[in-house]
């Protein structure tokens, strides 16, 4: 139970004891837009796999969840699911200096026009291109080997 008498959260749940709150309370730190649309502009790849991760927040579906990660890597050839990771972690330090902000990502980049619905379509014709060429296929075989080890 939290202090208020309500259920306790599974992110209060899983805080260490004595650690700071850090999922909601933090802002965006001064220049996060600056510095994620810089870091987005030299990682084409960047861009393209967190349009396709949230492409049901960028077409507003109600109820929007993310795709899963390897459905992103298997549909741009991306070197495996742990891209699409580390390309999350790698913004949310830029825009709030920490980790643990998954929920607020979409939302931040999606309001500071960071990925749009160009960014989707470019993102889905090179899943169509991937797809055609064996591309995609190759990637299920290569990310379905790597699972099982």
């Amino acid at each position: 139970m939290a202090g208020n008498g309500e259920l306790a959260t599974q992110e209060e749940r899983t805080r260490v004891p004595g650690s700071p709150n850090r999922a909601r309370g933090n802002l965006p730190v001064p220049d996060a837009v600056a510095d994620a649309r810089a870091y987005l502009e030299r990682k084409g790849e960047a861009r393209m796999a967190m349009a396709y991760y949230y492409q049901n927040f960028i077409r507003g579906a109600v109820a929007a969840q993310a795709i899963p990660m390897i459905e992103v890597a298997i549909a741009l050839d991306l070197t495996g699911d742990g891209a699409v990771s580390d390309y999350k972690k790698e913004l949310q330090r830029l825009i709030w200096h920490e980790q643990g902000h998954a929920r607020e990502l979409a939302e931040f980049l999606l309001a500071n026009g960071l990925i749009t619905k160009a960014d989707l379509e470019l993102a889905e014709k090179v899943a169509a291109a991937n797809e055609a060429s064996g591309k995609a296929e190759s990637a299920r075989d290569r990310l379905r080997y790597r699972q099982k080890k």
